[in-house]
């Protein structure tokens, strides 16, 4: 068993970089400062005698979340990542996060190898949700939404959207900033879009349109010899897919949520079969949190449940959510966490009840060009 304490390593432009394959890949500017910006938030999640991977320290804003939260987790100083006792646990594995460990003084047996690397890379594509609809097809008792395509044949494309639209995705992606909505696209323009994302990544995944009520996710963490689920996420997205923003709350309100929806039979039997779908699909090569995104629709009137929209095979912002929630929120209490940008950033000023926020605004992170803000109410 591995006991080392964990090296966190937040890195939210890994999608793009599995995209390129390049270990010395250059972020986009927006997707660099959002790394900057957001390099604290894994000591949300984390667990005490952890560390954090960080550019620059914020000493100022780190003794006072240490001091109202006492979190247990600092930054990595060169010393110990040098020194061969802290394990590498990045947001997201690519041949870019490695190298970025190597960079800061990390040992290379430390570190997954090229095949390693190489396998998460496919596993993060999006075929990833073709594979596992496919597994659960079998093993759950209710129909599932169509299974999403993947093509690198226009025409064929042509044909699925014709009259009925739909969504094209990039195979590898994030925050539903490769997601297109067809039915806005005259033909042209579809060709011309879903041409240059099969040229810049090898093909194009398509998705039926469906009637969404709302949007959630399961979370769940792989130790390489099997798969357990962590906890419910429910976030929110602007009318174009974005990401906007995710719900801070407990279990229990998240499952009585859903229950509304979903009878708790079912959410349960979802759970299950996809702790066995992905222990096949991603043990023993992957280790680390992954969420499935999923969908409350409207079929003929009646709720149901798309089980798998995609696989995020990585950290992601739920799991941020779920960890401060669990550790950090006042019982009791709801609010959201979002991304805003440094003109926008409220003042922090909260409330604490029994060394857990109450009340008021948080700075998950130290702010820069961009803020990850905590907002508590009762």
């Amino acid at each position: 068993m591995n006991m080392l304490n964990a090296l966190h390593l937040f890195v939210p432009e890994n999608d793009l970089a599995l995209a390129s394959g390049l270990a010395r890949y250059t972020p986009v500017p927006v997707g660099w400062h959002m790394h900057l910006s957001g390099e604290a938030l894994p000591m949300w999640y984390a667990d005490r005698g952890h560390r954090v991977m960080s550019f620059g320290r914020d000493a100022r804003w780190l003794d006072g979340v240490s001091e109202s939260f006492d979190t247990g987790v600092d930054v990595a100083s060169r010393k110990e990542i040098a020194s061969g006792c802290l394990s590498p646990s990045p947001w997201g594995w690519s041949a870019y996060t490695r190298q970025m460990y190597a960079d800061a003084g990390c040992p290379q047996w430390m570190l997954p190898s090229d095949e390693a690397v190489g396998r998460m890379r496919m596993l993060s594509h999006r075929r990833s949700s073709v594979c596992i609809n496919e597994a659960l097809s079998g093993m759950l008792g209710f129909p599932l939404p169509a299974i999403p395509v993947e093509t690198d044949d226009l025409e064929r494309l042509s044909a699925l959207v014709e009259g009925v639209g739909g969504y094209l995705k990039q195979p590898w992606s994030s925050s539903g900033r490769g997601v297109i909505d067809a039915s806005r696209l005259s033909g042209d323009v579809l060709r011309r879009q879903a041409g240059g994302i099969i040229r810049r990544q090898g093909s194009v995944m398509w998705e039926e349109p469906l009637a969404k009520i709302m949007d959630f996710a399961a979370l769940f963490r792989s130790d390489g010899a099997g798969v357990g689920f962590e906890g419910w996420s429910m976030f929110e997205t602007s009318p174009t897919g974005e990401y906007a923003g995710n719900v801070l709350a407990s279990q229990e309100y998240m499952r009585g949520s859903l229950e509304r929806y979903i009878p708790g039979d079912v959410l349960d039997e979802v759970v299950v079969s996809l702790c066995r779908v992905l222990a096949d699909y991603v043990c023993p090569v992957y280790k680390g949190y992954m969420g499935v995104d999923m969908m409350v629709y409207d079929r003929g009137g009646v709720p149901a449940l798309a089980p798998c929209v995609e696989l995020n095979l990585r950290a992601t912002m739920g799991v941020v959510a779920l960890g401060f929630s669990r550790r950090y929120l006042a019982p009791g209490c709801r609010g959201v966490m979002r991304v805003v940008a440094s003109g926008d950033v409220p003042p922090q000023s909260y409330v604490m009840d029994g060394g857990r926020m109450a009340g008021g605004v948080l700075h998950l992170s130290p702010p820069q060009r961009f803020a990850f803000v905590a907002e508590v109410r009762r």
